[in-house]
């Protein structure tokens, strides 16, 4: 982590490799595991010597010494690829050897109840890719139309390229003997690979040929009964869609669409999938699809590795959280849930930790707004209306699946105020914003929020909630998006205190906006007020009128900010629309005059304060002004912990390599050290 040369940081990260293979072999030595050693073995021997000696050779004819060495590979899609494609494979990623064997390793340890041991190889593949994938985002930079520092030769390239395919041809052996050469895992790929085949094709046939692509690999997947057969025809249709926005850009775009195509296919593919490994490979298709799209953009590339390394933690939790659900229910499919027993808890509740930072709950969530505000706008469309469907639907899954089984779990409830937390503090958050994206940002992440709430609520009309805000979320969104898209095409601007008067000059975006705000709102008739509807009548079913309060509160932020940024974009004032009255109980509507009363006076002040900070008295220039609430009263507190995490892990790397002073004494001494620590150990066990 902490190394500035290539090669040395290439050296320890092989030290590392070969550890993971001593716990392995070990490991499975122990358990009697004998059965699947020379798979796990050989898969992670090929691995590391494939992709470990085209990266020492990729990177001597690139003349890459420093980590932080700009190599312009942006501009050389070839060379990008080919290290991609050595990084994914030595960070045990799919579809090479390494990530077959490590999905089988981790099983097996999981049957032995070695869970510190997984814990341990886990980590050290989060660090790992975590520094392989710095140093490879970097040396993408500094633009695309920079001047290439090195040109390798021929000469050069042969044997980098052998140990491509060869990588390639043993991740396709490592598949198939795991029972993986399935549609889920195939399709994507083989569509991606043809695409990439039409690169030299205009830009906008290139995106036709992308959207027929997915429309008919999205017919070809396996329609799944149930649950999952209702989320297939409701992602696919979105993604169509908004991927259809591509065709506003009519450049080139080398290797966007078959990225997008193997995005949208993985996606489907999750709700397809039979096994734990066809679904878990399809949901490391989807991230790193999601990273190589968001990494297009110079500016995107510091947020895309925190994207990483927060999706990568999330991955790595749900291989554990199914391995220990696996070994208890004695079946690898992805219905294992639905057979577990009560060992299976922890299990599960990994599994639901990997689901909720993906949605970006509250605590969770500090890779959300830079990735979504840094992407290509189209882009952001695809992630919010989209990919975050994906988290919701493996914890939709594991909560079904759960409650089947008839295990007795009591963390709904905390799952339900974890989605309420995340609404209210996304909302406060998307108050103060200054640009647009960030803006839509936290409000994906407060929206995500009501549906983790529907999710907690472990009941039929909860998921049905859940399902509807799904279908609500996407088409909002992915409208929002697309139609700030449009404004930062058109202005080149994303603040929102510089934009304003749009009215007349997009008139359609106007409407468009103003009909998704509505919605999102939970304002009748649109479809957000009977999402909205739903939910509050699920949590009063239950008698959770405190959380059904929370969500109303979470409501009235919403409109709050979703009023500011319609006034920001079209100079109209903010809608006089109040919560509608309702023939309920007497007190109700007293409680609502009180609240209207409220809101009255807390408008008033938030008048009163824009005109006293700014000179222009316009609704418009209140709403931009005026801060929603003291800073002090929202320190970031998420920010400054994950902060603290990440600097802690560089004093502890400080520490280990404290031990190498360049004194050959010293080493002279810790190997003694060492050596006698294995002699007293084993005279221990003898013993």
């Amino acid at each position: 982590l902490r190394q500035t040369d290539v090669f040395r940081m290439l050296g320890y990260s092989s030290i590392g490799q070969m550890a993971l293979l001593v716990i392995a072999l070990t490991a499975l030595s122990e358990i009697g595991a004998a059965a699947v050693m020379p798979f796990v073995l050989f898969g992670l021997f090929a691995n590391h010597l494939l992709a470990k000696a085209g990266l020492f050779c990729l990177a001597g004819a690139l003349g890459a010494r420093r980590v932080d060495q700009p190599l312009s590979l942006a501009a050389r899609p070839l060379l990008a690829g080919l290290l991609g494609l050595f990084v994914l494979a030595i960070s045990g990623l799919p579809p090479f050897p390494g990530f077959w064997a490590k999905w089988e390793l981790i099983l097996q340890l999981a049957g032995a109840q070695r869970h510190l041991l997984i814990a341990i190889i886990l980590i050290g593949s989060l660090c790992e890719a975590a520094y392989l994938f710095r140093w490879f985002l970097r040396a993408l930079g500094p633009t695309e139309e920079a001047a290439p520092t090195r040109t390798p030769t021929l000469r050069d390239l042969v044997p980098v390229a052998g140990f491509a395919a060869l990588l390639v041809l043993c991740g396709a052996a490592g598949a198939a003997l795991s029972g993986a050469l399935g549609w889920p895992v195939v399709l994507p790929l083989a569509v991606g690979a043809l695409l990439c085949l039409a690169e030299p094709l205009p830009g906008r046939v290139k995106a036709v040929a992308m959207l027929g692509a997915v429309a008919l690999g999205g017919a070809l997947l396996p329609q799944p009964p149930g649950l999952p057969g209702l989320f297939a025809p409701i992602l696919l249709a979105g993604g169509l869609v908004i991927a259809a926005s591509g065709l506003a850009w009519p450049g080139p775009r080398h290797f966007h669409y078959p990225l997008v195509a193997v995005l949208l296919l993985s996606i489907l593919a999750l709700p397809a999938a039979r096994t734990g490994l066809e679904f878990y490979a399809a949901w490391e298709f989807v991230t790193l699809a999601s990273a190589f799209l968001i990494a297009r953009r110079p500016a995107a590339r510091p947020e895309t590795l925190r994207f990483l390394v927060f999706s990568l933690a999330a991955a790595f939790c749900l291989m554990a959280g199914f391995a220990i659900v696996a070994a208890d229910s004695g079946t690898r499919l992805v219905g294992a849930v639905a057979e577990a027993g009560p060992g299976a808890v922890p299990g599960i509740a990994l599994l639901a930790l990997g689901f909720l930072i993906k949605a970006a709950a509250v605590g969770l969530h500090v890779w959300q707004p830079g990735a979504y505000a840094e992407a290509p706008d189209e882009v952001t469309a695809l992630l919010s209306a989209v990919v975050s469907k994906a988290a919701i639907f493996g914890l939709l899954l594991t909560g079904y699946m759960a409650l089947r089984a008839g295990i007795d779990i009591d963390f709904g409830k905390t799952i339900a105020w974890i989605g309420m937390a995340t609404t209210i503090a996304g909302a406060l958050l998307a108050l103060q914003q200054s640009d647009m994206k960030r803006l839509l940002a936290y409000s994906s992440m407060s929206q995500l929020g009501y549906i983790v709430a529907a999710i907690g609520l472990m009941s039929h009309l909860g998921w049905v909630t859940a399902l509807y805000l799904v279908a609500s979320h996407m088409l909002v969104k992915g409208i929002l998006f697309l139609a700030l898209a449009g404004v930062i095409l058109r202005t080149g601007n994303s603040r929102l205190a510089d934009a304003g008067g749009l009215l007349r000059a997009m008139p359609v975006t106007a409407i468009t906006v103003a009909v998704a705000l509505w919605s999102m709102s939970g304002l009748p008739p649109l479809m957000g007020f009977g999402a909205k509807w739903l939910l509050f009548a699920a949590m009063a079913d239950k008698g959770w009128t405190a959380m059904a309060a929370t969500g109303a509160l979470a409501t009235f932020l919403g409109l709050w900010y979703m009023a500011r940024l319609f006034a920001a974009l079209f100079l109209g004032p903010a809608p006089a629309s109040a919560p509608r009255e309702a023939p309920l109980a007497l007190l109700l509507p007293q409680a609502m005059l009180i609240a209207l009363a409220g809101a009255a006076l807390l408008a008033a002040l938030w008048w009163w304060v824009g005109r006293r900070r700014g000179g222009d008295w316009t609704p418009r220039a209140a709403l931009l002004v005026a801060p929603p609430l003291p800073p002090a009263l929202m320190p970031p507190l998420a920010v400054r912990l994950w902060q603290g995490v990440g600097a802690g892990t560089d004093r502890l790397a400080d520490l280990v390599r404290a031990a190498y002073t360049g004194n050959g004494q010293t080493y002279v001494l810790l190997a003694l050290l060492y050596f006698l620590g294995i002699a007293l150990m084993l005279a221990t066990v003898a013993a």
